[in-house]
């Protein structure tokens, strides 16, 4: 089986406002830069004036070298997430909001972690939370947030799953003027009910990794200004 792609033009797919090189795809391209940014330590180190300023072996050779073994590994699944939207926009004429590329590749590399986490011996006072599907006609919606406490920005994101794990619906925003991580937290809370009632995703349970933001959304009182 063979497909045929037009070559005219080598305008990034992503951007359309330059060259599609290596080094554009991977650090340059606006597209990219979002992406990245949601990760606050990687991308203080993939556009530091010595990064920006070096080539594409000189770029890598910088962040294998300042970056955690984490940080990298994220670097890389997150430009795998980018270099995969690229080919669907070329080859399949599909396309996905930034916040979802971003969503779905943290959501793969979460579940790599998980399948590949070194066992744990547990004693009565340590388990490991495991995501565990919902019972058979309930939906599943697991939330997160980020904040960055210097310039109160940050993102939001959801994923939806049935009872037998498979993802119904995703999608995520950018946050702005934001007070606290809880403060992104609910947002994210707030953002995935709305979407799963316009899609008629329920009735769903709702896990969030806050506590606080768990309290206070379970509170009786009529009016929680929290």
């Amino acid at each position: 089986m063979s497909r045929r792609v037009p070559l005219e033009t080598q305008d990034c797919v992503l951007c359309a406002n330059a060259v599609e090189t290596t080094i554009h795809l991977c650090r340059d391209c606006p597209f990219t830069k979002l992406v990245l940014q949601n990760n606050g330590v990687v991308a203080q180190t993939c556009f530091s004036p010595e990064a920006l300023g070096s080539d594409l072996v000189g770029w890598l050779k910088i962040c294998v070298q300042s970056l955690s073994q984490t940080n990298l590994g994220e670097l890389f699944y997150l430009l795998w997430g980018v270099w995969k939207e690229r080919n669907s926009r070329v080859w399949d004429e599909k396309s996905c909001q930034l916040w979802d590329v971003f969503l779905k590749t943290s959501t793969r590399l979460r579940d790599f972690h998980f399948h590949n986490q070194p066992s744990v011996k547990l004693n009565s006072r340590s388990r490991l939370e495991r995501w565990k599907a919902p019972a058979f006609g309930l939906y599943k919606i697991n939330v997160d947030g980020s904040f960055n406490h210097v310039t109160r920005k940050g993102s939001c994101g959801f994923l939806v799953r049935d009872s037998i794990g498979t993802m119904i619906a995703a999608g995520g925003k950018p946050l702005f003027g934001l007070l606290s991580a809880e403060h992104a937290e609910a947002m994210a809370c707030g953002f995935a009910f709305g979407v799963a009632l316009e899609q008629n995703l329920v009735p769903a349970i709702v896990e969030t990794d806050s506590l606080l933001v768990q309290q206070q959304l379970c509170r009786s009182e009529d009016s929680n200004w929290w």
